[in-house]
This record gives structure tokens, sequence and C-alpha cells, in this order.
């Protein structure tokens, strides 16, 4: 029997949170959300949006008999907070949260009291932006949502699929390598690309004239390098023994660069160039032209 997710929590109402929030009210408007968030503003905004029903302060002010509950805090705060949860919330209340890191949780589920109940997932959306004012639905239609095979839960996922959300499942290691390789080393080369500028504006005193020379091409490959402090932070420090395989992988093939720059020949050059392009088109379903 398929369960029924109309009592929902949400702890943090920052950018997901929010998000997820307006999501929620959309697909489901006759669902009873409650957000709990420290910030008056955030709890504030929420409400005027009409995404929650109920602003609560903090934990000890939500509501037991919820259907569900997400957390939407940055990932160093999940593990207490799920696991104050589920020592708070009774068994027929599904844990979940959207860390895209999942290592600091391979445990949690096996010390709770009833396993069944945590269930570990996350969409693959999101924005440099940050706070509840940049909050929106939008990116998060028809995403693709991750959940864990080792807390797999199957209702979960149905209703997430009537979200519109396209579901996949990964363990919990496949899940920390590939988010590090699709998301958190992307991360790293832009913050990477952005630095690498900031030296060649300072060597040659021209910082005002690249900022006029910057176009689509700069800004969209460095769009996440305006990603908060503390996403950064968190994602590189849970993340990063895969981290650190894919910056190996990265200079790799940047020496391989350097290596067909040097070379002189064409041929190789178009032979990198054109599999690159051809790999990429296959990931994202492109049909641009060479």
């Amino acid at each position: 029997m398929t369960r029924s997710f109309s009592r929902i929590g949400l702890v943090g109402l920052g950018l997901m949170g929010g998000s997820l929030a307006a999501l929620f009210r959309s697909h489901v408007p006759h669902a009873f959300i409650v957000g709990i968030d420290p910030s008056s503003q955030s709890r504030t905004f929420s409400l005027q949006k009409k995404w929650i029903d109920l602003a609560c302060i903090d934990l000890s002010e939500c509501p037991t008999d919820l259907d569900i509950i997400f957390v939407c805090t940055p990932i160093h705060h999940i593990k207490s907070i799920m696991t104050q949860l589920a020592k708070q919330m009774p068994a027929s209340t599904l844990i979940t949260e959207i860390g895209s890191v999942k290592s600091t949780l391979a445990t949690i589920h096996k010390n709770c009291i009833h396993p069944g109940r945590i269930t570990l997932g996350h969409p693959m959306a999101g924005s440099e932006k940050k706070g509840i004012t940049h909050a929106s639905q939008d990116w998060l239609r028809g995403a693709t949502y991750i959940l864990i095979s080792e807390t797999y839960d199957h209702s979960f996922k149905t209703w997430l699929e009537t979200l519109s959300f396209k579901t996949v499942v990964l363990s919990l290691v496949d899940h920390d390598r590939y988010v590090a390789a699709v998301s958190h080393l992307p991360y790293l080369i832009a913050l990477a690309t952005t630095h690498t500028l900031l030296e060649t504006g300072k060597e040659d005193h021209a910082l005002q004239t690249l900022s006029q020379l910057i176009g689509p091409g700069f800004k969209d490959t460095t769009r996440i390098a305006a990603s908060s402090r503390e996403w950064g932070i968190d994602i590189t420090t849970a993340n990063k023994e895969n981290l650190l395989i894919g910056l190996d992988r990265l200079s790799s093939q940047i020496n391989t660069l350097k290596k067909l720059l040097e070379g002189n020949k064409t041929a190789p050059l178009q032979d990198y160039l054109d599999q690159a392009k051809s790999f990429r088109d296959t990931l994202t379903g492109s049909t641009a032209t060479k």
C-alpha cells in the first residue's frame, strides 16, 4: 500500500527548503506544511507566500503528527538534526534530508530504533544564490531526485514522481562518487578558473579591463563559483576523498591538453575536442552541430 504524504515538515527554509515548500504547495495544494527555521525573515516570507501553514522557530515547536519531514539545512547540521528527529517523531513519520554528501550519514539509519523510517536522497537541482527570497519551484520541476538504495522507500519514490521528479537509485558510495564528478568537481573548476583570471588581472593591472571583456562563456563556466562559502566548505570537507581523486583526473587532463598544444599537431587536438563534444552531447541530449 502506497503511503500518503499530506502533512509535511521542512527543517530549514532557505533556498532549497523554500523551493521544496513552493513545489509541495503547487502539487499538493491541500497539504498541511510546517516550516521550521530560526530566521524570522524566512518564516514570515514563507507564510506570506502561502508556501507553509505553520511556522516554528525550532524543533521543540514542531508538531509530531507529520507524515514526512525534510531536513534542508547545511550538510554539517543534518546528522544531528536527523538524530533528534528520530527520537522526537513517532515511527509513522518518514524522515529524509537533501544533503549532497551521504558518507556522513552512513550509519544513521542503522542506529535508529526504527530504521525503515529514515530515507536519504536529494534533488539534482539548485542555484548559486542563497536564501528564501531566491527560492523557486521552477528549477525543481522535472529534476532528477537521487534516492539511496540502503534506505530506499518505494512509497517515497512514487510520491516524488507525482511531483514531476525523475528518480534514480544509487548506493551511498556511488552517490558521493558520482555527485563529486558532476557537481562538486565542477564547482572547484569554477573556483580555479576564477582565480586564474584574478591572477592575470593582478599581474597585468587589468582587472577593470577584464571585467569589460567578460561574456557568456566565462559567466556560464564560473556561475557556481558564486555559491555560498558555507556550502563550499561543507562539500569539500565531507566529500574530500572523492574530490581529491577527481582533481587528480583533472590534473591528468590538463597535462594532456598541454602536451597537445606543445605538439603543434592539429589532428590529435581535433580528436580530443571532438571526443569531448560528442560525450557532452550524449550526456546532455544536445543536438548542436559542430
